[in-house]
């Protein structure tokens, strides 16, 4: 089966919603991108810089978010300047020339899912929900409720395009990192799509709330993706199509937009359309687009070493960490026993959600041996990690060198300078003896290389000597 394609209608073209456009200031990694998109009527765009230097430009109206397609991700693109990226239908015949639908939606030719790849990112992004830009839905009846699903496989890497072949993606062995539905009924599309009464069919954009699927919990992405879209094929369904995008340039990235067969359950086969539906010299995108946040998360104080030596008999040490997520919304883990940690936050900027939270660590007296621990906080999208150590407690030792005695560290052993032949014991803070030796007048090495590094105590006569090693 071939198919004929088709513009999309001139008074449909409100939609270049669909296919957000993409502008590629570099060619590099460092490269500025502006997706453009809308939804129930509202135009979302963002300016995005690629982590580390993001937010340095946020000129939005949708603040950090904002609905993005495959080619948003093209870190390999060898595209420079502005690219505008047409929107297309497609209807497909069988082998007699008969019409057997639409072949990116409703069609009696078995295709029964369409799908979109999306690279890995440079730098994680949370995932809030995926959707597909329809040019046309139409409801068997007025009581009609047809549910659609949204699923994203995580997969190992994205297939280049073929030279006279095309790419089969078979998504059984990938992992299902997320799925969200939409139920489709006249009451629940008045207010959230556009309608053309003449054909009496509604278009939009349908979301999928993976964010809402998933706890209330965006999806952390940092690796390659697919995502399905299926249900289209109802008898709940009289007529459905989404777009794709037709390119004449091979942008560098691999391929991006499949069609695809589901049976029940099971994962489904996807073949690309690139050199199958499409001829070669053709590279598409779908209408698949995902809602994705870019997290801004890091220390509040520009320079902060993200670490902190706490004082060995406890200490408070304040630390703030400037955010877009509330820290009720954050996870922390690494977090030891002898640390305490209270988090406070306050909204600083209302326009882009923008909070300081106040981060208290407290840490207890170390009676012990020399401590450390790597504090995680994380929210889908980013991560910040604050390290704590904490030297043994010496309080309460007599820290009064002998007369004539010294005692240094050198090369990872204790010397000891000592006036006269005496007897020196080695302690570690919790009391416990590691070394002994007799001393001898003048200098003298107590070998302990295979001590860890930590306060000691040398203790010769009457007298204690710390050192620390």
């Amino acid at each position: 089966m071939r198919p004929t394609t088709d513009s999309v209608p001139a008074t449909y073209t409100l939609e270049v919603d669909s296919v957000p456009e993409l502008t590629a200031y570099n060619a590099d990694t460092s490269a500025t991108f502006m997706p453009k998109g809308y939804e129930d009527g509202k135009a979302y765009v963002a300016r995005v810089t690629t982590y580390p230097n993001y937010p340095n430009y946020i000129d939005t109206v949708f603040d950090r978010e904002a609905w993005v397609n495959s080619h948003f991700f093209g870190t390999s693109s060898n595209r420079t300047g502005t690219v505008k990226v047409g929107a297309h239908i497609a209807t497909v015949t069988d082998s007699t020339g008969k019409s057997a639908g639409n072949l990116l939606g409703k069609n009696t030719a078995g295709w029964n899912c369409v799908a979109a790849a999306f690279e890995a990112p440079e730098h994680p992004y949370a995932l809030r929900k995926a959707g597909i830009r329809f040019q046309s839905l139409k409801l068997a009846s007025s009581n009609s409720e047809p549910v659609f699903t949204a699923t994203v496989y995580k997969v190992d890497s994205l297939p280049s395009y073929k030279p006279n072949t095309y790419n089969v993606v078979d998504l059984s062995k990938a992992t299902v990192i997320g799925k969200a539905t939409y139920k489709a009924s006249e009451s629940s599309m008045i207010n959230a799509f556009s309608y053309n009464s003449s054909a009496d069919e509604f278009l939009g954009l349908m979301p999928f709330d993976l964010e809402a699927a998933n706890g209330g919990v965006p999806l952390n992405i940092d690796f390659p993706i697919i995502v399905v879209v299926e249900g289209y094929n109802s008898d709940d369904v009289s007529n459905f199509t989404t777009i794709y995008s037709a390119d004449t340039y091979d942008e560098g990235y691999g391929e991006l937009a499949y069609l695809g067969v589901k049976q029940g359950d099971k994962a489904p086969t996807l073949i690309g359309l690139h050199n199958s539906f499409f001829g070669a010299s053709t590279y598409t995108g779908v209408g698949i687009n995902l809602e994705i946040e870019h997290p801004f998360f890091e220390f509040n104080l520009k320079g902060y070493p993200g670490k902190h030596a706490f004082d060995p008999d406890g200490e408070t040490h304040r630390v703030e960490l400037f955010s877009y997520r509330r820290a009720g919304k954050w996870k922390v883990s690494g977090l030891p026993s002898w640390l305490k940690l209270q988090l406070v936050d306050s909204l600083i900027d209302n326009e882009y959600y923008t909070y300081v939270v106040t981060a208290n660590f407290t840490a207890e007296p170390n009676k012990g041996d020399y401590r450390e621990a790597v504090v995680k906080f994380t929210y889908p999208g980013a991560e910040v990690d604050f390290k704590a150590t904490q030297e043994p407690s010496t309080a309460g030792v007599d820290k009064v060198a002998v007369s004539g005695v010294a005692a240094r560290v050198e090369g990872g052993n204790i010397v000891v300078e000592a006036s006269q032949a005496i007897r020196a014991c080695v302690y570690n803070v919790a009391g416990q003896l590691v070394r002994q030796a007799a001393l001898s007048q003048g200098s003298n090495v107590i070998d302990c290389q295979s001590l860890a590094s930590g306060v000691y105590l040398v203790k010769v006569g009457s007298k204690t000597v710390k050192v620390v090693k």
